[in-house]
Order: structure tokens, then C-alpha cells, then sequence
């Protein structure tokens, strides 16, 4: 990593065995609303889920396709008459996780784990403090959103995190 980026970006390995919802890749976007970081006060939001509308091609078999990229659905041929199959609700993949994983799969293990990350997140992000220096110089309200992917065995990778996300 050039020595500019250092401590600015977080990386983490490629999450090659991820949770796949009818044979896709999905992703999960949680939003936070920082309310004060003395004392840190944070609301938090469900969010939505955006899903592959193709089958997820392991790229250890040496199959690779922009489709299994969530970020890169809009450049899909199909991607307008398609848009309902990518766009979910929270609603929607719980109920498709609570019948695959069980009735306390969202509650007891998904949620806490998404809710420790952002605060893991929110808190390391203070702990530099950036706070004053990023979109909203002045404010005191930052808006955040979490990506998030699922491994095969059920834990959270974070993705991506932004300041300033619109909700």
C-alpha cells in the first residue's frame, strides 16, 4: 500500500465462499445517523439489499463476470427490466434467511454482528479524528451507510463504508 493511503482505507481478504441467496451474491446496506461522538450516540436503520442477477461463478474455478459484482448491476444488458430482482427489501432477505438459516438467524447473529462492525467502525473512524474534516466540516450529525456481504458460514464481512451517504 503507498505510504499516503496508510491508515486512511481499510482492507481485508476476498470473501471466496460467500453466502449466496438462490445461487447469488447479495449485499446488505445498513445506514447510522452519528449523533454525538462525546458520548458516542448513534441511531441505526435497517436497510436494504441489493442482489447479482446472475449466478455467482466461483473465481477459483477460473470463472470470473462483472455480474457477480453488486456494484457493477447497472451495466447489465437487462438491468431496467430486471431492476425488482437486484433492489430487496430487509424484509425480503429476512424472510429468505429465517427459512435457509432459522427463525433467529436476523436477530441473534446477523444484527449484533452488523451493529458490533459499525460500531467497531464509527469508533475507530472518531478515535482518528477525522470527524471535523470530512464532507460536512462543522457539522455534528454525520450520516453513514455500511455494505455489507455474508461468508457460507454466516459471518459479516464489511464491504464498504461511507460518510455522508444519503439515506
Amino acid at each position: 500500500i503507498n505510504a499516503e493511503y496508510m491508515g486512511k482505507y481499510v482492507a481485508q481478504r476476498y470473501v471466496n465462499n460467500p453466502m449466496l441467496w438462490n445461487g447469488r451474491k447479495f449485499s446488505i446496506r445498513t445506514y447510522a445517523i452519528v449523533m454525538s461522538a462525546e458520548p458516542l450516540m448513534v441511531l441505526y436503520r435497517d436497510g436494504e439489499v441489493k442482489r447479482c442477477l446472475e449466478d455467482y461463478l466461483n473465481p477459483q474455478e477460473g470463472l470470473e463476470s462483472f455480474a457477480e459484482m453488486t456494484s457493477m448491476q447497472r451495466l447489465h444488458p437487462e438491468f431496467e427490466e430486471r431492476k425488482k430482482e437486484y433492489h430487496l427489501s430487509w424484509d425480503d432477505m429476512e424472510a429468505y434467511l429465517t427459512k435457509e438459516k432459522g427463525k433467529f438467524f436476523v436477530g441473534h447473529r446477523l444484527r449484533p454482528q452488523l451493529l458490533h462492525i459499525m460500531r467497531f467502525t464509527i469508533s475507530a473512524y472518531l478515535s482518528e479524528s477525522q470527524w471535523t474534516d470530512v464532507d460536512f466540516p462543522g457539522l455534528t450529525i454525520q450520516h453513514m451507510c455500511f455494505d455489507f456481504m455474508l461468508d457460507n458460514q454466516g459471518r459479516v464481512w464489511l464491504h464498504e463504508s461511507n460518510v455522508g451517504c444519503s439515506l
